[in-house]
């Protein structure tokens, strides 16, 4: 995966609800760099510009913005490498839209 850790973390107007907020910059390179380790060729994300930006505080799904400027909310699996099944893991879901994507953190915020 080609973005770098530490990636400048992007600002989008998006009214945060909980469980999400957006990462603080001193934890971003962390989170950035796991996501780098756990996305090989076969992944949807390979090569896709994707930087991380948010975070939910329950669970280990994160949201990145890609380079074509859709979005992403990815179930990271935090053991440091490629899984086993590298087209599906981690699990993402891609977003056309920054609107999309609100709905999609809503939902989530009222489940």
């Amino acid at each position: 995966m080609s973005e770098k850790a530490g990636a400048s973390i992007p600002e989008f107007a998006i009214s945060w609800r909980e469980p999400w907020y957006q990462v603080e910059t001193e934890h971003q390179p962390s989170i950035q760099a796991e996501l780098q380790r756990e996305v090989g060729p076969l992944h949807p994300l390979w090569n896709a510009g994707a930087v991380v930006f948010a975070r939910r505080r329950d669970c280990d799904d994160v949201a990145v913005h890609l380079a074509d400027g859709r979005f992403a909310i990815v179930h990271l699996v935090w053991h440091g490498r490629i899984d086993q099944f590298p087209d599906e893991f981690p699990w993402t879901r891609i977003f056309d839209s920054l609107s999309s994507f609100q709905r999609a953190i809503d939902v989530d915020a009222g489940d």
